[in-house]
């Protein structure tokens, strides 16, 4: 019983995530959305995105922590 309810929260926590980042795609660059996707959405770590994307780690780094910012601006009434 205990597993199927952390299975369940589990669940309604990433379609929160999903549903929430679709919200906000519009508020933010296509490379942002997609480093957050990566990150939140499927747990990919910084290093393999930057594997991914050609890129080193600080700039996924860079991306990840523009895209928070943005979309605390968005939420709290400055974007």
């Amino acid at each position: 019983m205990l597993k199927a309810m952390q299975a369940e929260e589990t669940a309604w926590r990433l379609a929160f995530r999903r549903a929430f980042l679709e919200t906000m795609r519009d508020h933010l660059t296509e490379r942002q959305y997609q480093a957050l996707c990566l990150h939140e959405l499927e747990g990919k770590q910084q290093k393999q995105i930057a594997a991914l994307w050609g890129v080193s780690p600080s700039a996924v780094c860079r991306q990840i922590r523009r895209a928070r910012k943005r979309m605390a601006a968005v939420l709290w009434g400055d974007g």
